[in-house]
């Protein structure tokens, strides 16, 4: 299929274009700077081609969206009974409890070019059935990382392969791992707390080394790399608020001296920050980004974001179109962003130029293929939608 969209949007160029297009206050901002229309006015016209393929679907437990490889060639899914928010969280005491009704599949995709859409049906690979796990947060060429709450109440963290399932056991020891996220070369961060204590510690590996930090009576938690190097956000949650922490990840000396923050939300607990990062994969193997980011939906404005916070502007995330709740940056100054009735393509630099790419609810993984540039999942009853897209220079 083709699929072909132009937008028009007024644009006042007299306004200054903000690098970062931030909202800074603790009030609740309007979508986008209100334009103050004047006779100087223009219209832009904004036009986005895509060609799309499908590629039928997979199962889907209802919660976990499924994890695409970095080719793009496999896709591992949540099936079953979706765990309970307990397991989900690693509370109640220890894991969570053991999710017996849940179960991991890998399938393979095809996305030759040419292949009819009705023999492009996923195939099934591999049912891991052996060990009780959890799909994880992050992937790389070789695996993608799989969560396990024991019987004793501790909880695992390891690697399954795309092609046969095996899992590789990253961290197990008697203590609660949890949210555990693949850096560049090698490098693993994760929340570990005792079964008897409420409150996670970030830890961090890069081969044989490894480090620890943590504060009274706080707790860090869903470490996201920001995919340049040593660059690492952390969600850190005390007495009910919740802040996104930068930092440099090289060691413990230089993470507490290299500390940004910027305040997302009061009230807030331990569901309200995985719900935060719930739609952030990261993805190791893709071309690394020119700017430390991350992208998470805000938990106050109920928006898809970005934060760059070494960026001019960036002391506050950029809070993106009403309605959004994912978001993939495919370059310095683009966002391919999800709503519940379209895929959008919108600028950073000045947000209200955007353009409707697809219609239908659309969550974009970017993929490093020779064919496609994106597979798109649709959540739907028991089921992922699957299908591929990829952007086509405009018509004159």
């Amino acid at each position: 299929m083709l699929s072909s969209c132009v937008t028009e949007e007024t644009i006042r160029p007299t306004r200054p274009r903000n690098p970062v297009a931030a909202t800074g206050s603790t009030q609740t901002p309007p979508p986008f700077p209100e334009l103050n229309l004047s006779p100087d006015t223009r219209t832009l016209t904004v036009g986005v081609r895509a060609a799309v393929g499908l590629l039928g679907s997979v199962p889907y437990d209802n919660f976990a969206l499924p994890i695409v490889s970095p080719d793009g060639r496999f896709i591992a899914t949540e099936a079953g009974i979706a765990p309970t928010w307990p397991t989900i969280l690693a509370q109640s005491g220890g894991g969570g409890g053991v999710p017996e009704a849940t179960r991991l599949e890998i399938h393979t995709l095809d996305l030759r070019i040419g292949i009819p859409d009705n023999e492009r049906q996923p195939a099934h690979l591999k049912t891991i059935v052996n060990e009780p796990v959890l799909l994880g947060r992050s992937c790389d060429r070789e695996g993608f990382l799989v969560e396990s709450p024991r019987e004793d109440g501790s909880r695992w963290i390891g690697k399954a392969s795309w092609e046969t399932g095996r899992i590789t056991w990253l961290v197990r020891d008697a203590q609660i791992n949890a949210f555990a996220a693949l850096g560049p070369d090698g490098r693993l961060a994760w929340s570990r707390r005792a079964r008897d204590q409420a409150h996670y510690e970030l830890i961090v590996r890069q081969g044989d080394r490894e480090w620890s930090y943590a504060t009274p009576e706080q707790s860090w938690l869903l470490p996201t790399w920001s995919g340049r190097g040593d660059g690492l956000f952390v969600l850190l949650l005390r007495d009910g608020n919740l802040e996104l922490i930068f930092a440099t990840a090289s060691n413990k000396s230089a993470f507490r001296q290299s500390i940004r923050t910027t305040p997302l939300a009061s009230k807030s607990t331990l569901r309200t920050a995985y719900q935060t990062m719930s739609g952030q994969i990261g993805i190791i193997g893709l071309p690394r980004p020119t700017l430390d980011q991350v992208t998470f939906t805000h938990p106050r404005h109920l928006r898809a974001s970005v934060w760059r916070p070494l960026a001019l502007g960036g002391s506050s995330p950029a809070i993106l179109y009403k309605d959004s709740f994912a978001v993939v940056v495919n370059d310095s100054d683009i966002a391919f962003v999800s709503t519940p009735e379209n895929l959008m393509r919108q600028s950073l630099v000045d947000p209200k130029i955007h353009a409707n790419v697809l219609a239908g609810t659309l969550i974009p993984r970017p993929i490093d293929s020779p064919y496609w540039h994106y597979v798109l999942l649709s959540p739907q009853e028991g089921r992922i939608g699957l299908s591929v897209t990829k952007l086509l220079p405009p018509e004159r």
